[in-house]
């Protein structure tokens, strides 16, 4: 990592995996950040200042397959602004390899993804609601940005677990709107794992949640996420806000019959 540009430069081929946390608690201006790899834009968090809520933080994390010499690293969008503390550390960026990659190695047991949800319509600035429903639905995160091993069905929004093991699941959802209440949970087969939820009638209609769980698998376990019943969340059709990511830690032994 060059401290000096706030550049990270991968050292080798593989997967990585990035989380960043930013803050503001200035009004003047729109708060935002996005996350690079070269000069393509990835991640974004962004709050518009106009909604009642001059202070928050976002999160967002994402897994990526780098080649030697990618670069990744955060920018600051034209007319944003953001917060940070010279006495503490509240802004923050992260990275590491998971990964690496090896053309002689067998890479079967490398399981990890990332995926975005994306509206099925939009207004002009690309963003649009997801729910309410009257029932509760799978949040399909259909744009996969990364697939290692094709664990992950973007068509239906399932995580399968392709061996036993220990697996890293982390999420983000956000909401602009204050018509519904919002929330998302994060479902191990047919049970709730995880659930971020926040009531409309508080004052402040845009904000982002994330949440992160360890969950021992079996082959065949399914992971996903679900709109609860009367809940909506936001996402953008031009950027990836709203995103859903999973790691394969380590395998277990299969246990056998004595």
């Amino acid at each position: 990592m060059d401290q000096a540009r706030g550049v990270f430069t991968a050292p080798v081929k593989g997967v990585y995996f990035f989380t960043f946390t930013t803050y503001s608690w200035v009004k003047e201006e729109d708060i935002g950040v996005k996350l690079m790899k070269n000069n393509e834009e990835v991640l974004l968090v962004w709050e518009w200042q106009d909604k009642g809520d001059n202070e928050d933080y976002a999160s967002n994390s994402v897994l990526l397959e780098l080649e030697v010499g990618d670069k990744v690293y955060m920018h600051l969008p034209k007319g944003y602004q953001v917060a940070a503390s010279k006495n503490s550390n509240i802004h923050t960026f992260s990275g590491f390899l998971l990964y690496p990659f090896h053309d002689s190695e067998d890479q079967s047991r490398e399981v990890a993804f990332t995926a975005a949800l994306q509206p099925s319509s939009w207004d002009d600035s690309g963003f649009g609601r997801i729910g309410p429903f009257d029932s509760e639905i799978t949040l399909v995160h259909g744009k996969a940005l990364t697939n290692v091993g094709g664990a992950y069905d973007s068509n239906i929004g399932v995580f399968t677990a392709p061996v036993k093991g220990v697996y890293f699941f982390t999420f983000t959802t956000y909401s602009w709107v204050a018509e519904a209440d919002i929330g998302v949970k994060l479902m191990k087969n047919n049970e709730e794992v995880l659930l971020v939820w926040e009531w409309q009638d508080k004052g402040d209609n845009e904000d982002y949640a994330s949440n992160s769980v360890l969950l021992e698998l079996e082959v065949g376990d399914r992971v996903y996420m679900r709109l609860p019943k009367g809940y909506q969340v936001a996402a953008s059709i031009k950027s990836n806000i709203h995103t859903f990511s999973g790691f394969l830690l380590y395998s277990t032994p299969t246990s056998t019959p004595q």
